[in-house]
Formats: structure tokens, sequence, C-alpha cells
């Protein structure tokens, strides 16, 4: 199975290799249960770093919780503007 670019540089190991799987497959579910738990385990370093980062990128990001909870704190202001007018 060909790996994702970003995944080019990830060593050989068969946890990590279903967790690309399952990344591929838009299983997230699995990758945030099971990632944490391979980069817990006693492998390789790098091993252990690759699980790390694509447990990370299935994550949001920051800008956008920040920009969606700037959204709801402006649509509130406006409704209580509204109300109170």
């Amino acid at each position: 199975m060909p790996r994702p670019a970003f995944a080019a540089d990830y060593p050989r190991h068969e946890g990590l290799d279903q967790l690309l799987v399952a990344f591929e497959a838009g299983n997230y579910a699995y990758v945030r249960e099971q990632a944490p738990r391979l980069a817990k385990a006693d492998v390789h370093e790098n091993v252990r770093n690759a699980a790390k980062d694509l447990r990370r990128r299935i994550d949001p990001e920051p800008t956008a919780a920040y920009l969606w909870a700037l959204g709801v704190a402006l649509v509130l202001l406006l409704y209580l503007f509204y109300v109170t007018q």
C-alpha cells in the first residue's frame, strides 16, 4: 500500500502501518485510540514519534477553535444587543 506523502519518512512497523491504513480509510477514532498506545509502547523512538505525529494530525487546529469561539461570542453579543434594543 502506498503511504501518504507526509508519512514517507515514517519507519516501517506493523502497528504504525495499521494506523496509517485506518487514517487513510478515515477511521480517526481508531487512530485517536491506538496512536497513544503505540507511542507509550516499548518500541523504537522513531515509531513513537511517528505515532505522536499521526495523532497530532487529526487534532483540530487551535486557530480554528479560537475563531469558532469568537464567532459564538459575536452571535451572543448581537443577540443581546437585539434583545436590549
